[in-house]
Parts: structure tokens; sequence; C-alpha cells
């Protein structure tokens, strides 16, 4: 069975075809990838921003929320604060109220009391002390009957009681007096009470939570920009995933592409050996064919001579040689 040289030859440039779209699906194939990961490596960025600031997003949330907690043990103080001095004013209305009651009761048994001292409003306590030493000076020199001795203790005991009297005038007017420097001193607390109340009430309190709202507000805002960060974060992580698996892919259809190369390879091998030896095969044909036209050749070249020789006409040695050489083809 004789080989189609021809044949070969279109077979190898449809394999040679082969070879370069196969290398130009693989160039295609590995342009493809250099893309995904260039667009790989922007993901990764991308997720180490977001990582980043969900970091500073988190710590920023952990220093609200602290922030919040003091904020609100400081309100719970304040309102702890304003209770215990409401119930202070309170105390403190009580007592200024009692002692008010109890200075004006006191003014009025004082202006009994000087009401029943006679000599008081002209004398001093020590003058009537005097006076009744006098007269005990008196009563133990002189003699005395019973007229004089009851006459005696009569004015003693007048002295006695108007001193009595004054004495505790006095006392009920020091105990005024306490009493009216207590009140004072109470009016004196109550107002910086009050003060300290509108102080908390109007400022501190208002203050603290306002700033609470505020802290509120910022950590809902915060875990809004955290959950929009996390969303963002998951669709580049799938993002990243599905660029992996395309790559991925790439590099299987790579994969298959050299191997298709390799039995290319392998058939390549095989048609450039049946090739070689079609080559070699139509060599030997056109050298036999050459050595048949040439036999040809010498034949009707030798029967020439022999038809000349048989006519009696001269024939040449190197035609008649001929014939020897025939033989020996």
């Amino acid at each position: 069975m004789l080989i189609d040289l021809e044949q070969l030859e279109r077979q190898l440039q449809e394999i040679e075809a082969k070879f370069n779209e196969i290398n130009s699906q693989i160039e295609y194939h590995f342009s493809k990838i250099d893309e995904l990961k260039t667009q790989l490596n922007d993901i990764r960025n991308q997720i180490n921003d977001v990582r980043n600031k969900l970091d500073k997003l988190n710590k920023t949330l952990q220093e609200k929320r602290e922030e919040l907690n003091k904020l609100k043990n400081k309100r719970s103080e304040l309102i702890q604060k304003l209770r215990e001095l409401k119930q202070r004013r309170r105390e403190l209305s009580i007592e200024i109220r009692n002692k008010k009651q109890l200075i004006k009761k006191l003014g009025q048994l004082i202006t009994e009391l000087k009401q029943n001292i006679r000599l008081g409003k002209k004398l001093s306590k020590d003058d009537i002390k005097r006076m009744i030493e006098q007269l005990e000076l008196e009563h133990e020199i002189s003699p005395t009957d019973p007229e004089k001795e009851w006459e005696f203790f009569r004015k003693i005991m007048s002295l006695e009681r108007e001193l009595n009297l004054m004495e505790l005038v006095d006392k009920l007017r020091e105990r005024a007096n306490n009493l009216v420097m207590e009140l004072d001193y109470a009016k004196s607390e109550l107002v910086l009470v009050d003060e300290d109340i509108r102080r908390i009430s109007e400022k501190e309190l208002p203050e603290v939570t306002k700033r609470i709202e505020e802290l509120r507000n910022e950590i809902s805002n915060i875990v809004s920009q955290i959950r929009e960060l996390i969303n963002k974060r998951e669709e580049l992580k799938s993002r990243r995933d599905s660029i992996k698996e395309e790559i991925l892919r790439h590099y299987a259809e790579i994969k298959k592409l050299r191997e298709q190369l390799y039995s290319l390879r392998e058939e390549l091998q095989r048609i450039q050996i049946l090739k070689v030896a079609a080559e070699k095969s139509q060599k030997l044909r056109e050298k036999l064919q050459k050595k048949l036209e040439q036999k040809r050749m010498l034949e009707e070249r030798f029967r020439q001579a022999y038809e000349r020789l048989m006519r009696g006409e001269r024939v040449s040695l190197e035609e008649l040689n001929i014939a020897q050489y025939l033989e020996e083809q």
C-alpha cells in the first residue's frame, strides 16, 4: 500500500493549524487568568480596606458603648442625687415650718412672761439679786417678829419670782435666738439644696440625657455602617470566590488543551515518521523508475543495433556490450 505524501502534508498542515489554534486558546485562557488575577488582587485590597474600616468602627463602637454606660451610670447617680435633694428639701421645709412655729410660740410665751415682770422692767437681774442678798443680810442681823418674818418671806419670794421669770425669759429668748440661727442655717441650706436641684434638673441631667441620646444615635449610625460594610465584605468575598472558580475553570481548560497538544504531538510524530517513510519510498520509486527507463532505452538501443547487425550494417562495440550489461542487471 502506497503512502500518499500529499495527504500527509495536508495532515501536517491541519495539525499545525490545530497547534496554532490550541496555543492561541491557551494564550487566551492565560490572558483571562491574568485579568482575573488583577481583579482578584483588587478585590482582596478592597476586602482588606473593608476589614480595616470594620476594625476602626468596632473600636469606635466599643468606646461609644463604654462612654454610654458611664453616662447612664452618671444619669442614675444624678437621679438618685436629685431624689435625695428633694427629700432633703422636704425635710428642711418641714424643719423651717416647725422652727417658725416654735419661735412664734416662744415669742408669745416671752411676751406673756414679761407682762408678769414688774421690777425687771426697771431693774436688772443683778440688781434684784443684790436686793435679795440685802434682805437676807438684814434678816440675819435684825431681830424679827412673826409679822416681820412673814413680810421678809413675802418680799424674798416676790423678788425670787421676778428673778426666776427674768431668767426664764432670758433662757426662752436664748432658745428663740438659737432657733432663729438654726432657722437661718436651714434656710441657707434650703437655698443651696434648691440651687443643687435646679442645677441638676435644669443643667446636668438634661446635658447627660442629651449626650446619651446623641451617643445612641451615633451608635445606631455606626452599627448601620458596620452592617453595610459586612454586607459589602460578603459581596466581595462572594465575588472573590467566583473569580477563583473562574480561574480554576480556565486552568482546567488549559489542562485539557495541553492534553490535546500532547495527543497532537503524538499524531505529529506518527505522521512525520510516515512522511519520512513516504519520502524514502518515493525516492526509491523514482530511482527504480529511472533504472527501468534506462533499461528500456538500452533495450531499444540494443534492438536497433541488433537489427542493423542482421542487415549487415556496422555496430559499435559499445552497442554490443549493451547485451552484457542488460544480463548483469
